[in-house]
């Protein structure tokens, strides 16, 4: 299985829809329109991961703003 088939779907935390993988925002969204908890979880989900990678690799945040 490629790297790109496990981004497909995968249950929303909320609602267990399956989420797809949105590639322009680099994160999963919720198919269920009418769970916007779980499309907005999902956000905070990509941030708090993207925010540990600056982190690790020692970027500093804020600083581009």
């Amino acid at each position: 299985m490629a790297i790109s088939d496990n981004k497909k779907l995968k249950p929303c935390f909320y609602c267990r829809v399956p989420s797809k993988w949105n590639e322009d925002h680099m994160n999963w969204m919720c198919v269920n329109s009418r769970c916007k908890r779980g499309q907005v979880m999902q956000h905070l989900i990509a941030a708090r991961a993207l925010v540990k990678e600056m982190v690790k690799r020692g970027d500093s945040i804020g600083t581009q703003y």
